[in-house]
Parts: C-alpha cells; structure tokens; sequence
C-alpha cells in the first residue's frame, strides 16, 4: 500500500526475516518469549496452588471426618455407660396366670362401651328376685351406681349383702337400693339382723311396790 511502502526501508532494518520467512522484531521477540515464560511460570505456580489446597481440603475433611468419629464413638461410648441395660424377656405365664390376668384387664382397664348398663341390668334382676329389696323398674341405673360398679371388691360385697338381705330383720319395709348402696358394709357386719325395737313398749316401773 502507499503508506506502508513509505516506511518500508524502516520496517525491513527493524523486521529482518527470520530462518521461517517470516519478518520478526527482536526486541519484539524478547518481550513475547519473556511474557510467554512468564505465564508459564503463573501457569505452574497456579497449578501447584490448586494442588496444595486441593490437598488441605482433603486433609481437612479427613480431619473432620476423624473428629466425627471420634466425638460419635466418645457419646456411643456415654450412652453405654448411662443407659440401663436391656430388660431380659418377662418369663411366660401358666395358663392359669394368664386367665387371672385377663380377667383383671377385663373388669378393670378394658371394659366396652355400655358395661355399667349390662352389669345393672344383671344386678336389677338378682335385686327383684331378693326377699326385703324393694322393686326396682326403672330401666336407668340409680345415681352413684357406675361410681360403685368400677370397682371389683365393692361389687364382691354387693353381691355378700345382698345374700344376707333377706335375713335382716330389721327391716320391716323393702329397702330401696340407693339406701342399700349406703348399708352394703353394715349389712354384713349383721348391724341390720335383729328386729327393731319397739319403741312404744311400756317402760318397766322403778323402785319397790306402793
């Protein structure tokens, strides 16, 4: 071009052709192959810098895996030491055990919906079949009779009392269930056995004969 061939005896002392063909500058040159040694050198600084922290990571992590382990296997260890052991299996129970056991589970943890009103009416018939109890006909339970019915010795006692009604003489009049509720313990203790005593019987005179 016109303005390269201005300057061309200038660029053929500064460009010399090299053995390739090509026109090269020395100092040019220098500066280039300087700058490619030295990303070269950057180049295998950075690589030994990767490898280095590569190798820390690792280490690290080795590290904090050990830690782990450690400081897992110290409370494993705590554990053992603070916990009870195990307990050994229950031994097995003899069939006879077995049915007591139910039989408790049954009358006082396990009962089904509707069991006061099964066990009152099962109460009620005995009741009405009782000489001196005075009839009961309503179909609903008195008050204070699922109270009494939960609890196994007091319907054991019930049933003693209710053995014993008909001898209680001192009862000249049925005796109403709620009130009996209330004498179960006396009626057994034979308080009610005896007759009344008449009250409008003349007193015996004091002192001697007039």
């Amino acid at each position: 071009s016109p303005g390269v061939g201005r300057v061309w005896s200038l660029l053929v002392e500064k460009f010399p052709v090299w053995d390739d063909g090509l026109r090269r500058n020395h100092r040019m040159e220098e500066h280039r192959q300087k700058a490619s040694e030295l990303q070269a050198a950057r180049s295998e600084a950075g690589k030994i810098g990767n490898e280095k922290r590569w190798s820390d990571r690792k280490a690290i992590a080795n590290g904090s895996q050990s830690d782990r382990k450690r400081i897992a296997n110290g409370i494993a260890k705590g554990i053992a030491k603070t916990s009870p052991p195990s307990p050994s299996p229950s031994p097995s129970l003899s069939p006879t055990e077995q049915e007591e056991n139910t039989h408790t589970q049954d009358e006082n943890e396990f009962r089904q919906p509707g069991w006061a009103a099964i066990e009152w009416e099962r109460f009620a018939e005995r009741w009405n079949r009782t000489e001196r109890a005075a009839r009961w006909n309503s179909l609903v339970a008195p008050s204070g009779w699922v109270e009494r019915a939960v609890d196994g010795s007091w319907m054991a006692k019930a049933a003693e009392a209710l053995d014993r009604l008909p001898g209680c003489a001192w009862f000249d009049t049925p005796l109403a269930v709620t009130r009996f509720f209330e004498y179960v313990d006396r009626i057994i203790a034979g308080e009610f056995d005896n007759p009344k005593h008449d009250g409008r019987r003349k007193k015996q005179p004091t002192g001697g004969n007039l």
